[in-house]
């Protein structure tokens, strides 16, 4: 959202990384980046709605026959 965009401004620009305002325009961005073997943690409130990240990277993770470490929701959303 808009918070994260001024926050992402600030950084030095090495560190900066994609940017959003939404969830659901954030799944396709993370999509393309990332690759077999990588360890992605998301983190975010139910409010921001980053479930629909996870159920997407899950998504890719099937279509890709990746043989990962079985995932956890561990707050029950």
């Amino acid at each position: 959202g808009q918070h994260m965009a001024a926050l992402r401004d600030v950084l030095p620009q090495a560190m900066r990384g994609g940017h959003s305002a939404t969830a659901e325009a954030l799944s396709p961005l993370l999509r393309s980046v990332i690759r077999p073997g990588d360890a992605v943690t998301i983190k975010g409130s139910h409010g921001s709605r980053t479930g629909v990240i996870v159920r997407d990277l899950l998504k890719l993770e099937q279509v890709a026959h990746i043989d990962a470490t079985p995932s956890r929701v561990v707050n029950g959303n």
